[in-house]
């Protein structure tokens, strides 16, 4: 039997806990453009985004590590999560940067 989280799985959880505290988790598909985060995270003003991917053997495409950059180099909030114990971190520190309780 196979226990070992999925994407979708930390997805999953990182969609809920968003919504939990108000805002929106959505999945971010671009036709003219490869390599977008899978999520724009909303909350309170401020936007987010968040690859995910599975904890083991997770590869980036090459055009994902270029928009990663881009996003970073341009003063974008941009999050890797790996696990559900990164969202709840993700979470944490969403909460204190707009005084969510």
């Amino acid at each position: 039997m196979n226990f070992e989280i999925l994407e979708k799985d930390v997805e999953k959880h990182l969609r809920k806990e968003i919504e939990a505290i108000g805002g929106r988790c959505l999945k971010w598909v671009c036709p003219q453009v490869s390599g977008v985060p899978d999520r724009i995270v909303l909350v309170k003003g401020k936007i987010y985004f968040v690859e995910t991917k599975r904890p083991t053997d997770s590869t980036w495409a090459k055009l994902q590590i270029i928009f990663a950059k881009w996003l970073v180099k341009n003063d974008f909030d941009f999050s890797l999560i790996q696990s559900k114990a990164e969202v709840d971190f993700f979470i944490t520190r969403i909460k204190k940067e707009t005084d969510i309780e």
